[in-house]
Formats: C-alpha cells, structure tokens, sequence
C-alpha cells in the first residue's frame, strides 16, 4: 500500500508548484486590475476632451454663423467638382 501511495505522490504537482501558479494567478489578476483602472481613466479624459470640443465647436458656429454655411458650401462644391473631373 505504501508503495501505491508513493507512487500517486510522485505523480501530483509538488507544493512549490502550485504556490508559484498561485502567485502567477494574483499577480495576472493585479495586472489585469491596473489594466482596467488606466482604461477607465483613459475613457473619462478622452470623454471630457470630447466634450470641450463639442462645446468649442457650438461656439464658434454661434459666433460665425454666415462663415460656417458659407464654409460648408465651398466643401460641397468642390467635393462635387472633385468626383465630376474626368480623368
């Protein structure tokens, strides 16, 4: 019999191995934790970024009203005389 459990033992993962797989899963799960916190703070930067320059942009179209049509007329004009060039 003690020869049968000897044997089962030398087969099984030694204890060292399973604290290092245990360490390895925490310092993935520390890794993974840091990972997310900067993505969430990377979204809310870029989020309020965003929302400065949506504010900027209704600004300056209050401001210059006539500017901006007569802008976005000039783009549209010459994007149509772009796609109508024959080559």
């Amino acid at each position: 019999m003690a020869e049968l459990t000897g044997s089962k033992q030398s087969g099984s993962n030694p204890a060292g191995a399973s604290a290092h797989s245990s360490a390895s899963l925490g310092s993935a799960h520390s890794l993974t934790g840091d990972m997310t916190e900067s993505m969430k703070e990377a979204y809310v930067t870029v989020q309020k970024k965003a929302q400065e320059a949506v504010v900027t942009s209704e600004d300056f179209i209050r401001a210059r009203p006539i500017r901006v049509v007569l802008g976005a007329a000039a783009v549209g004009f010459l994007a149509g005389f772009l796609s109508r060039r024959k080559h």
